[in-house]
């Protein structure tokens, strides 16, 4: 007698009692937990805080995770070398928790569209309440306006904190500096509303190059600048090679983006 389609999978364990690496790679059941530090690095103007971030040289766990508004874009920076049979392929979106250490960092590696930079905050912010975190770190780079690049006041980083107080010596940029970020706007507009102790760290950079990181664009100083800090403050540890290595690619002109 033919066996039902019941009972050929009637032996087969509930999701729940699988291994976590039987599991797909978006989230394990119970949702995303992060840890007690979050670094967050996203497409900044030069690219420059995600590449940082992907660089990560420690014992980790990845993570994907889907927001809405995000789902149909697409990766800007890629490896220049295929990826090793250990490691995971980058996403748009990847959340990558240090194994043995109390931090997760959070990439952004996709253009987020203005339309949904106020969401995209919000989400974070709400992650970051839901698991407790007691700390978010931003990696970003921005065209300073008011100073000239070539100025001697002009810093190799910047360090501007809401509720709690700086964890490095580097100053705060200028009080008056334009912020023609949507998705920074967004998220230190929600910072005012939050108890969560904030550092932004920022370095001057310019609309990014297609490549690795280079000199024109600022990429390759504010990596070394964000992993000399980071390094430092956290005892984190990255592969510069690595994130330098990363190739930015333009998704186009066409679409709404973050810069114009």
């Amino acid at each position: 007698m033919m066996q039902s389609k019941r009972d050929r999978f009637k032996s087969l364990p509930d999701v729940e009692w699988l291994p976590p690496y039987f599991l797909t790679p978006r989230t394990a059941p119970g949702g995303i937990h992060l840890k007690k530090v979050v670094f967050l690095g996203y497409t900044d103007m030069a690219a420059a805080g995600s590449r940082a971030l992907f660089g990560l040289n420690m014992g980790k766990e990845y993570e994907a995770v889907d927001i809405r508004g995000l789902e149909a874009v697409e990766m800007v920076c890629h490896r220049s070398e295929p990826e090793e049979a250990t490691e995971r392929k980058l996403e748009p979106v990847q959340i990558l928790h240090c194994k043995y250490e109390e931090f997760t960092l959070l990439i952004f590696n996709c253009l987020i569209p203005a339309i949904v930079c106020h969401h995209v905050a919000d989400k974070i912010f709400s992650l970051c309440k839901e698991s407790k975190v007691e700390k978010l770190v931003i990696l970003t780079t921005q065209k300073i306006l008011q100073l000239d690049e070539f100025d001697d006041d002009v810093m190799p980083i910047y360090e501007n904190t809401f509720n709690s107080d700086p964890v490095s010596k580097h100053l705060p940029f200028p009080k008056d500096t334009k912020i023609v970020d949507p998705f920074l706007s967004s998220v230190i507009q929600m910072m005012q509303f939050e108890d969560l102790p904030c550092h932004i760290f920022t370095c001057p950079g310019h609309k990014a190059v297609p490549g690795p990181a280079n000199d024109y664009d600022g990429s390759l100083q504010a990596i070394d600048q964000f992993h000399a800090v980071l390094k430092k403050w956290s005892r984190l540890h990255f592969n510069e090679t690595f994130s330098k290595s990363l190739t930015y690619r333009d998704p186009g002109s066409g679409s709404e983006l973050m810069y114009m």
